[in-house]
């Protein structure tokens, strides 16, 4: 049976809830590993879990995670991450052609580091806002577009 879509650019929303959405089950499945791993490792002279050395270790190997599981999520055949899934949105490159992982590890690594910077991701989300294709700074350098897909009547 073929199914037939209507395309349409992602809105602001549906991304952010798409992003909440993986954040959420990332940072769900890292922390259990973490939890369960951490025994094995060894403590701060506090035995704190949390101790410096484990915070910077946790969010850093946490950023590589969600890095990685982005890029081969947006670049796998479905062309979304779970969170994309549910929100019914799929990554393409500005020619609708599949995204590929260096692509799609480049524009969350710059996602990311102009997340840090809470002044530099404003513009940003303005962006998707307001231009027709709903693009980030991060798609525009990437030359990339998110759509949502929804089945013709």
């Amino acid at each position: 049976m073929n199914k037939e879509y209507k395309v349409a650019y992602a809105s602001f929303w549906r991304r952010a809830v798409s992003y909440i959405l993986d954040s959420i089950f990332l940072f769900s499945v890292f922390y259990l590993l973490t939890t369960l791993l951490a025994p094995l490792g060894s403590r701060s002279k506090y035995g704190d879990l949390f101790s410096d050395f484990y915070f910077v270790w946790f969010f850093s190997a946490y950023f590589v995670l969600l890095i990685l599981y982005t890029s081969i999520q947006q670049s796998s055949k479905h062309k979304a991450t779970f969170g994309m899934r549910i929100m019914k949105l799929k990554i393409y490159t500005s020619s609708m052609k599949k995204i590929g992982f260096w692509r799609s590890f480049i524009r969350t690594t710059i996602f990311l580091i102009a997340s840090i910077h809470y002044i530099s991701i404003i513009p940003s989300f303005l962006m998707v806002v307001f231009l027709e294709k709903k693009q980030g700074l991060h798609d525009l350098l990437c030359r990339t577009v998110v759509t949502v897909e929804e089945k013709k009547n």
